[in-house]
């Protein structure tokens, strides 16, 4: 009975440590702080999204060259 007593109260210290952290840290932002943490968030959100259509549209473009090579290749094969 006392080593879960003492399970128990030791899991109840943990959790009102990291509650108490996350109060202070979470209370303790200014409206700065928070504009600030959600600036730096859509920046990397539009860095992200940025990168993805730019491999996208390379992806595309490199399609294209294969195409048109495979175009100039065969009428240069043909004598076109």
């Amino acid at each position: 009975m006392a080593n879960t007593t003492h399970n128990v109260a030791a899991t109840v210290a943990k959790v009102s440590t990291y509650g108490g952290s996350a109060g202070a840290v979470l209370f303790g932002l200014t409206a700065n702080d928070i504009a600030a943490f959600a600036g730096v968030g859509i920046g990397l959100t539009g860095i992200a999204i940025t990168l993805f259509y730019k491999h996208r549209e390379d992806r595309r473009a490199a399609q294209r060259h294969a195409a048109e090579m495979a175009r100039l290749k065969w009428e240069t094969d043909h004598h076109v």
